[in-house]
């Protein structure tokens, strides 16, 4: 067993995530950024903030990057009908010994029974660039359409503008969708665009199996046409319906770091 520990720790010390890049949760990173239009749980305060408008639940997460990196947040769509959340992270920035940092708050709420909002404030400060401190105050506005066996959803970031020098923090928009069969197998699909030049940066695609038997299946692809970059990604989860724990792995088909991530979230 503890030989079995020392290798995992070994793996995520060795293979953290990518430094100078903007935090994906776990979920997104799986299925290969690909979630805009589907549902999520906390995962939805780092990303479309309308994920989780449709959920009814009260939980608490973390997730760990390597290098250093972690992320933590909670989400409260029981309560009340405005559903909230907030979330913390810290990344290895490009500098050495240096870490970018984020705060986020998120509110959620339904406009008619198919459809959601939701809203995000963030702070992102850190030094990407030696001897250059950055930070950035915006807002992400997310909507999400439900209509059970297929669900739509869009968000835009940065709605002041961000900057695009510090973890490319442009005002873009991502537009997604996401379709399933007997809620086991689902198939998503996502586009994000900057609003300077409305031409997809972005293409993206993933599948997921969730089994009766309380663990999932997850994989996805995504391309950067203009980059002449693409990844694989891949990962899995199993899930007590109070506890879970939760892998990911994204696989770049160019020189760099493969990422890994663990995450583990309760249900309260």
């Amino acid at each position: 067993m503890k030989r079995a520990l020392l290798v995992v720790f070994a793996l995520f010390s060795s293979f953290g995530y990518a430094a100078g890049t903007s935090i994906v949760p776990i979920h997104e990173l799986a299925l290969g950024q690909s979630m805009v239009g589907g549902h999520l749980l906390n995962d939805s305060v780092f990303s479309n903030p309308a994920s989780a408008v449709f959920t009814n639940v009260y939980s608490i997460d973390g997730t760990y990057f390597g290098g250093g990196g972690f992320s933590t947040s909670v989400l409260d769509t029981k309560t009340s009908s405005v559903g909230g959340g907030a979330g913390f992270y810290r990344m290895a920035s490009a500098v050495p010994g240096k870490f970018n940092q984020g705060l986020r708050l998120a509110l959620m709420s339904k406009l008619t029974p198919n459809i959601g909002w939701g809203l995000a404030g963030k702070i992102l400060w850190g030094e990407n660039v030696p001897g250059q401190e950055k930070n950035i105050k915006d807002l992400d506005l997310g909507l999400l359409f439900d209509y059970t066996v297929i669900q739509f959803g869009a968000t835009v970031r940065n709605i002041f503008g961000g900057d695009p020098s510090y973890l490319e923090q442009s005002r873009e928009l991502g537009v997604g969708a996401r379709i399933n069969y007997e809620q086991v197998l689902f198939l998503s699909l996502a586009a994000y665009s900057r609003f300077d030049k409305f031409v997809p940066y972005q293409l993206s695609v993933g599948a997921e199996y969730v089994s009766p038997y309380y663990f999932s299946l997850r994989g996805g692809f995504r391309a950067r046409p203009e980059e002449q970059k693409s990844f694989w990604t891949a990962g899995l989860g199993v899930s007590s319906g109070k506890f879970g724990i939760h892998y990911a792995v994204e696989f770049p088909n160019q020189s760099a770091n493969t990422q890994h991530l663990l995450n583990m979230d309760v249900m309260l």
